[in-house]
């Protein structure tokens, strides 16, 4: 068993439960992500297996659904995560159903907080934003989790299956799905955009806010079709998000200068197609109030390293399983002085907030199991660079797992001292084993990112891994690396259950 060994860091779980027994039945299958950034099809199909998986319930009803949607608690708490907070959600089996027998997000004000009016908030005068930047693209800056005050999203379902049919990172046909959660309410998903979130902030889920997710609660049992080998994690939502947070641009030169989230006119992106601009008049003035942000996609899947398996005989011994969901706040949301690309917020200075795809990891185990996350600081510095920057790598795997099952990764790209312009990532898809004891990373092509990981096991432990310039990581290819590899240093900066 794995030592806890840690350093503050910040980060967000929820965790859905199921327990196994016997009973009646309800399918479900999802359509997936759309073809990719910049495209605004959503491409994956409906599909469902030849045996598909079922989800007993108390309830008499059952049913069959299909699609993104989802209903929503919104909160309007008027602090995000404390940084090193740990959010629990637990989601106990029982009796609790929606009326179609799939679990259902309350639509009731949490607890202590109160539904905001986001529809009839006071919106920005029309601004004038530019295309081009007269200005340097610095400072800088990404949000800490303390300034990442609210963010919601509209969640359609959480699945775990069987086998998937992936193009591009959109997924279709999946088969033997064990379906967490599907809505009860469905929206036409290339229909729905900003205006529909403006006019229904009560199908959304505050990510940040305790008092939220504690209204996610269904209640699921599983029944013997449920008994197979699961090969990936998938969550699918609505593309407007809902964010309120401020920005500090101190890196990279000039500055320091603040940022604030506000709502203005979201407008498709000439230069850009698929991509959406919340154009503001002036993103300096606080404080952060909401804000629609559009993003190019729909959901996140990932092929766990190995599979996770449902037994017979973990079936009849009435075993109790959670799915974590867990991602990491702290610097996720980032800004800069000007930008030409498309992006998530902008002013008539040029300046922007971008709120990049969540990377959201889906981990199964046993209730009595814990999640356990390895995060890795990878020091991009090469001469051969425009810049240098940082990769912070979050693996994802279950403490009492001997083989170290890696369930979810994140790969985000970070400012580091001498960073000049902003580090984009490429999303992980797949974490294979190189046959050498070593773990490579994969793109949603297959393509490899990153190679030779050795797994540590203390905090401070280094060495070497190499990084591929084959367009798999867009900060590589935006600081002038477009062909062959670098090796470069890594370490172990936290490793502990969540």
């Amino acid at each position: 068993m794995r030592t806890a060994t840690s350093v503050p860091l910040s980060f967000v779980t929820l965790a859905c439960s199921l327990v196994a027994c016997a009973g009646g039945s309800s399918s479900a299958t999802g359509v997936g992500e759309d073809d990719g950034p910049g495209t605004s099809s959503h491409g994956g199909s409906e599909s469902s297996d030849d045996a598909p998986i079922t989800t007993t319930t108390a309830s008499p009803s059952s049913t069959t659904s299909t699609g993104h949607g989802s209903d929503g608690e919104v909160s309007s708490s008027e602090g995000g995560a404390v940084d090193g907070a740990v959010v629990h959600l637990n989601l106990t089996a029982g009796s609790s159903m929606s009326p179609s027998g799939s679990p259902m997000l309350g639509t009731d004000d949490a607890a202590g907080t109160a539904a905001p009016r986001f529809a009839d908030a006071p919106r920005a005068p029309a601004p004038n934003v530019p295309s081009t930047c007269d200005v340097p693209s610095t400072p800088i800056g990404q949000a800490s989790a303390s300034e990442l005050e609210s963010l919601r999203y509209y969640i359609s379902s959480i699945m775990l299956c069987e086998s998937l049919e992936t193009v591009g990172t959109a997924w279709g046909n999946p088969s033997g799905c064990l379906t967490l959660y599907q809505a009860t309410t469905m929206q036409d998903y290339d229909g729905f955009g900003a205006d529909e979130a403006r006019a229904h902030p009560e199908l959304y889920v505050d990510l940040m806010d305790p008092a939220a997710l504690a209204a996610l609660d269904p209640q699921l049992s599983l029944g013997p079709d449920a008994v197979r080998e699961y090969n990936y994690g998938i969550i699918s939502w609505y593309r407007p998000v809902m964010v309120r947070a401020s920005v500090t641009l101190d890196a990279g030169g000039g500055g320091p200068l603040t940022l604030f989230t506000s709502d203005g006119d979201v407008v498709e992106d000439g230069m850009f197609p698929g991509s959406f601009t919340n154009e503001i008049v002036d993103l300096s003035a606080g404080p952060a109030t909401d804000g629609v942000a559009m993003l190019s996609n729909g959901g996140n899947w990932f092929k766990f390293q190995h599979p996770f398996e449902i037994t017979q005989a973990d079936l009849d011994a009435g075993t109790s399983y959670t799915l974590d969901l867990v991602f990491d706040p702290d610097r996720i949301i980032s800004g800069m002085n000007c930008t030409t690309r498309g992006t998530a917020f902008k002013d008539e200075a040029g300046r922007a907030i971008f709120v990049p795809l969540l990377e959201l990891s889906p981990v199964p185990r046993s209730t009595a199991d814990t999640t356990w996350r390895e995060t890795y600081m990878i020091h991009v510095d090469d001469p051969g660079l425009a810049s240098t920057f940082d990769l912070r790598l979050q693996l994802y795997s279950r403490m009492d797992d001997p083989n170290r099952t890696i369930y979810g990764a994140d790969l985000k790209g970070l400012i580091a001292a001498d960073t000049t312009s902003e580090p984009l990532s490429q999303k992980v898809s797949f974490v294979v084993d190189d046959g050498a004891g070593l773990v490579e990373l994969q793109d949603y092509a297959a393509l490899p990112m990153l190679t030779g990981l050795a797994r540590l096991d203390t905090i401070g432990d280094a060495g070497t891994v190499t990084v591929l310039c084959n367009g798999t990581l867009p900060a590589l290819s935006e600081q002038g690396c477009a062909s062959g590899s670098l090796t470069v240093d890594y370490e172990l900066v936290a490793s502990a259950p969540l």
